[in-house]
């Protein structure tokens, strides 16, 4: 009875651990809430597209975090901020999609702009901040 005890006490333990474990979500947003989401100003601008894809268009304050280079994810963890929320965009969705679920995986809350940046009908700087 006594061995019965100990292994149901392990068992809400291991759940209460479980339970504790910080776990966030991804969306995709429509352009318009998106849009919204960045006017707010309280979120992190991610743009995980190649240097040279940024340099020619990129929506204002964003980050440069290319998905294709092997260490992104280091790069994010040492960039982005898990306590706001990161906006992520990409050209078409299908890289910001990846990157969204991997950085949702890793404890950060996750905005994905649907269609990408060929869909945007705001406002684009050029260049390199």
């Amino acid at each position: 009875m006594q061995e019965l005890r100990r292994i149901a006490t392990c068992i809400v333990i291991v759940l209460l651990i479980g339970c504790g474990k910080q776990v966030q979500s991804m969306q995709t947003l429509a352009q318009s809430e998106f849009a919204t989401l960045v006017e707010e100003g309280e979120c992190q601008i991610l743009d995980v597209r190649t240097a040279d894809e940024y340099a020619k268009g990129h929506l204002k304050k964003s980050i440069n975090i290319d998905f294709k280079l092997p260490n992104f994810a280091e790069r994010c963890a040492a960039i982005l901020e898990k306590r706001k929320v990161v906006a992520i965009y990409c050209r078409s969705g299908k890289r910001s999609n990846a990157a969204g679920r991997i950085l949702s995986d890793m404890g950060y809350d996750v905005r994905e702009m649907g269609g990408g940046i060929l869909e945007w009908k705001g406002k684009v700087v050029y260049g390199v901040e």
